[in-house]
């Protein structure tokens, strides 16, 4: 922990903006609050850069969309506002002109950006639940049918483990969370 303390800022923010995922953003700003200071310093560079990095653009546009109804509450009136702004597929950056409909978040607050990391390492969590959840359930179904079919005398049957989720299944469950 007091090597954590020693390192300069500027290796502080290259870690944070390296982090594998929002999830290990979020456990990092929580070692210290030195961290969550520099998060609240940097926090749009930062998590942009991780959102970019680490997440499929169709889950990056439904964070934006989420940054940007959390900083901007009248910028959607409604659902249909923002299911029409996704159909457009317009590009939320930093940069802002009225024109082409760009969004400016990096003058937002930080500390909607860090409620941001907290929700998706929340959700992130959750989506491993979920598929955990299904996984089993898809396991116990598979073991009916069998049994259902014929009954074999002696060991029961032992299917293969199914391994770790796979990256697609995971992005299915976190884009439909979000």
């Amino acid at each position: 922990m007091a090597a954590l303390w020693n390192l300069p800022t500027e290796i502080v923010i290259q870690m944070m903006k390296h982090s594998a995922n929002l999830s290990c953003l979020w456990s990092l700003i929580n070692v210290s609050s030195r961290f969550k200071l520099i998060l609240m310093t940097h926090a749009w560079d930062i998590i942009e850069n991780v959102i970019t990095k680490t997440t499929p653009s169709c889950i990056r546009a439904l964070m934006r969309i989420v940054i940007a109804t959390r900083t901007s509450p009248d910028l959607f009136i409604g659902v249909s506002d923002v299911a029409a702004y996704l159909l457009k597929r317009k590009v939320i950056t930093r940069d802002t002109d009225k024109v082409s409909d760009r969004l400016m978040l990096q003058n937002k607050s930080p500390q909607v950006l860090h409620d941001f990391v907290k929700l998706a390492h929340t959700i992130h969590g959750v989506a491993h639940a979920c598929l955990d959840l299904y996984m089993e359930r898809n396991y116990q179904t598979i073991l009916k049918m069998l049994y259902s079919e014929r009954q074999s005398p002696g060991r029961p049957f032992q299917p293969k483990e199914f391994g770790p989720r796979t990256y697609l299944e995971e992005q299915i469950v976190i884009r439909a969370i979000w």
